[in-house]
């Protein structure tokens, strides 16, 4: 079993960090949609007033859960008492950040292994993070990675039945086979490369050149009502589509993936 999440987490892994290296190359560029501005939808995302608690379904069984937090940095002058005006309920001083922590758990149909999952970045603005840090573990081995965005660098370090400890550059996740051959020998290399999302040759980041996200204004159901909201989509290689809802205040309502998995908010069943 962990051989095969392996090979899944190493694909999902360099698809989320190549991710993080085309963000910090280009910033602010992106494909907006012509239905709304992709830049105002994730801005109300990291600023949403509330977490959003999802459960995360597999074939439409419920395999697990997963919370989205955001968290603004604020900045300025200290405080001078209760007196200080801006320390009026709801008040946002200078914003100087965000912080954004995703958490959840799962199990495997068939499986009896429990899985966790925490992951914590740091944005100096909704464009550009400064550090990414992710934990992966069942009851007996943990996989940590790190990122440093000014340093271009990564740390990966697992304890348990996969013992690692290395660190690289960004560059090497040009080459996601090498990289998990390196990482992982050569199960964990044959695992990726045989996945059917993953791109083949070295030049693994022109796949993703086209990697871009569209942003509508739609509508979906909440608690039984029909409400306004955004709906974002993608797709990686140019196959796999992702679609995700956020409402108008930036709480996730929906993630659906490819794979038949797909995350629904709490509150209730949505469209």
């Amino acid at each position: 079993m962990w051989n095969r999440l392996l090979g899944f987490f190493f694909g999902a892994f360099w698809v989320v960090m190549l991710g993080l290296l085309c963000w910090s190359e280009f910033g602010g560029q992106r494909h907006l949609g012509s239905g709304a501005s992709l830049e105002t939808v994730w801005e109300k995302m990291l600023t949403s007033p509330d977490a959003s608690a999802m459960s995360i379904m597999y074939g439409g069984e419920d395999i697990g859960w997963c919370k989205w937090s955001p968290t603004i940095l604020e900045g300025g002058p200290a405080s001078r008492g209760a007196t200080d005006a801006r320390n009026l309920e709801g008040r946002i001083r200078d914003v100087i950040g965000y912080n954004l922590a995703v958490e959840g758990a799962f199990s495997i149909p068939g499986d009896t292994n429990r899985y966790q999952f925490k992951l914590a970045t740091t944005l100096d603005d909704p464009h550009r993070w400064r550090d990414f840090n992710l934990r992966f573990n069942d009851k007996v081995t943990a996989v940590r990675v790190q990122a440093d965005a000014a340093r271009r660098e990564l740390a990966l370090k697992s304890e348990g039945a996969l013992e690692l400890d290395t660190r690289f550059s960004f560059d090497d996740l040009r080459n996601p086979g090498q990289l998990a051959g390196q990482l992982g020998g050569p199960l964990a290399a044959m695992a990726l490369v045989n996945l059917p999302f993953m791109p083949r040759g070295t030049n693994a980041s022109s796949a993703l050149a086209g990697f871009q996200w569209d942003a509508q204004n739609a509508w979906t159901r909440v608690m039984n009502q029909r409400v306004p909201c955004y709906r974002l989509t993608t797709r990686v290689l140019d196959r796999y589509e992702i679609v995700v809802l956020v409402s108008r205040v930036g709480e996730i309502l929906s993630i659906e993936l490819p794979g038949g998995v797909s995350l629904v908010n709490n509150t209730d069943s949505q469209m």
